[in-house]
């Protein structure tokens, strides 16, 4: 074991020569090349805390702000397909009820048809009795008429026949009891 730690000496004690020699060699300064890399630490810092920290959060920021922008955009996606399933429900319900209505018109539109179908021919059978009541009233009206003239004509000709005047008050008389004659065959 010493040996190889002799050997590692021996060869940092040879590293360190040609470092020296390199150092030498080129001029370079190691204290000045401690502060400039300090200096680099310190700038790597700065620029980390004030150009490369705000960036990170930046896109963290954007990043989560795509997230919740796909995240509702999902969610719309699915009241979307919600509201156009309760759209469709709604339509559905509404055809049924326009076929509700629709339905109950056309029945009450048969039963106002009936009633008014059925008013309408009790006014004709109204007018129908009126007309035969009319014309009874007129029949009969005919009759007493007919029999009055007839009463007169036999009056006239009974009078032609016995040749003689008679006054009207014995006209009237002879043509009342004709009159109840005739009345009494029908």
């Amino acid at each position: 074991m010493l040996d190889n730690f002799s050997i590692f000496a021996s060869a940092a004690a040879e590293q360190s020569g040609m470092v020296s020699d390199l150092v030498n060699t080129f001029g370079i300064n190691l204290k000045m090349m401690l502060v400039q890399a300090i200096n680099f630490g310190l700038l790597m810092v700065v620029i980390y805390k004030f150009a490369v920290k705000p960036v990170n959060e930046k896109a963290e920021e954007r990043r989560q702000q795509i997230a919740d922008g796909l995240k509702y955009a999902e969610e719309m996606k699915q009241k979307l397909t919600e509201a156009e399933k309760q759209q469709a429900e709604v339509l559905r319900e509404a055809s049924l009820q326009a076929q509700e209505l629709l339905q109950d018109a056309r029945i009450q539109a048969k039963e106002l048809l009936e009633r008014e179908t059925q008013a309408a021919t009790a006014k004709v059978e109204t007018m129908f009795e009126k007309g035969r009541e009319a014309t009874e009233m007129e029949r009969q009206k005919i009759l007493a008429e007919t029999r009055s003239e007839i009463a007169r004509l036999v009056v006239m000709t009974s009078a032609k026949v016995l040749q003689s005047e008679l006054s009207d008050a014995q006209k009237d008389a002879f043509a009342k009891a004709a009159g109840k004659e005739l009345s009494s065959v029908n």
